[in-house]
């Protein structure tokens, strides 16, 4: 696999919308099962007939937040095995289809999606996508009411414990459940990672191996598919993440969005409101919210503030209350996106180390795959 090293390239984030030619899940005209619409219940969502049922809006429930510093725990690098597709029998019951699939936290869980939701290659690979905006992270399952009544919506955390348990574990008179990458019946092994290169350590240690030593700016930045910790750095060299602080309806607070020689503090303080200084130093100001975990919201009340920090060096920093919006219709797809993440490495100080340091630089991916690299850089 060819390898990666996350440092000045950027990616294009891929923004899934709502495909309005695409079809609907099939329906049959099989009759309304009396059991099943007595348990119909007021967590559960009737559809509409297939092909009317895109584009609605709900907030998202996701937690697939990426790992944060305090959980930094990198796990071995897995992949997927990729074997011929097994042939899948047919018959009229309506299908739904269970997998498993890696989580933010490295681990599989069990996720399911309705017919027509999922497409498959002969060399065993797949992907499966939810037509609707409601994101429900582990699937939804359809159960047909029958003919010209629509289907009934169920969200995976209904698997449990509840009336419609059976449709996610057993096949049943109305629906047929296929296994696509687990149990004896799988159809394949593969495992639906996104596709992320391998992390190129050598690269990385000689991009780090010689730092400027330049105070107050920017020393390196890092955007790609790699979130990144440090360990053992001096004080006042700093390895920040954008888009980090940003939560949702809440004051957010991007601390480092820019920085400055203390001697710049009176023209920097009477220019930051300043609409046409502020596109001038675009590339300087940094978009912390290019990098946010929920990347879909407006600013309120927006306010650049400006200061000398304890260390002498000229710090602006944008604060703002976000507003979430409904974002674009994404649905949930598998494999999943691959998510890019943006770091800097800081020099928040006036001063820099005169002898070279030794210190520790862990990797990880969305997946919690990755490792730590023993780092020693000098300043020159």
């Amino acid at each position: 696999m060819k390898k990666f090293l996350a440092c000045s390239a950027v990616f294009a984030a891929l923004l899934w919308g709502c495909d309005d030619s695409s079809s609907g899940p099939e329906q049959f005209n099989t009759e309304t099962p009396s059991s099943v619409q007595e348990k119909v219940s007021s967590s559960s969502e009737i559809l509409p007939p297939p092909d009317t049922t895109c584009c609605r809006i709900k907030e998202s429930s996701s937690s697939e937040n990426p790992l944060s510093s305090s959980s930094f725990a990198p796990v071995a690098r897995s992949s997927s095995s990729v074997v011929a597709l097994r042939e899948d029998p047919e018959d009229d019951r309506y299908k739904v289809y269970r997998l498993l699939y890696p989580t933010p936290e490295g681990t599989l869980d069990t996720g399911f999606f309705a017919a027509g939701e999922c497409t498959f290659n002969e060399d065993g690979t797949f992907k499966c996508y939810e037509r609707s905006c409601i994101e429900d992270v582990g699937g939804r399952i359809h159960i047909p009411l029958g003919s010209g009544i629509g289907l009934m919506a169920i969200p995976a955390e209904e698997k449990d414990d509840n009336a419609y348990g059976k449709y996610f574990h057993e096949s049943t008179e109305i629906t047929r459940l296929v296994d696509i990458n687990l149990g004896d019946s799988a159809l394949t092994t593969f495992i639906p990672y996104a596709d992320i290169p391998e992390f190129d350590t050598d690269s990385m240690q000689g991009l780090l191996a010689t730092l400027s030593a330049k105070t107050c700016t920017m020393l390196e930045r890092f955007v790609g598919p790699y979130q990144f910790q440090a360990e053992g750095l001096p004080e006042g060299i700093v390895l920040y993440r954008d888009g980090a602080q940003i939560e949702k309806r809440q004051t957010s607070i991007e601390s480092y969005s820019m920085l400055f020689a203390k001697e710049e503090l009176g023209s920097i303080k009477k220019n930051v409101s300043d609409s046409a200084w502020l596109r001038e130093h675009r590339e300087e100001l940094y978009s912390e919210e290019d990098y946010a975990d929920y990347p879909y919201y407006d600013y309120i009340d927006p306010e650049y503030t400006v200061t000398i920090n304890d260390f002498g060096c000229g710090v602006v920093s944008f604060s703002y209350e976000t507003d979430p919006l409904a974002g674009y219709c994404h649905g949930w797809e598998i494999p999943e996106q691959v998510k890019e993440y943006s770091f800097r490495l800081i020099n928040v100080s006036d001063k820099v180390p005169t002898e070279p340091i030794q210190w520790k630089l862990t990797y990880m991916d969305q997946y919690g795959r990755g490792g730590t690299l023993d780092i020693t850089t000098k300043f020159e």
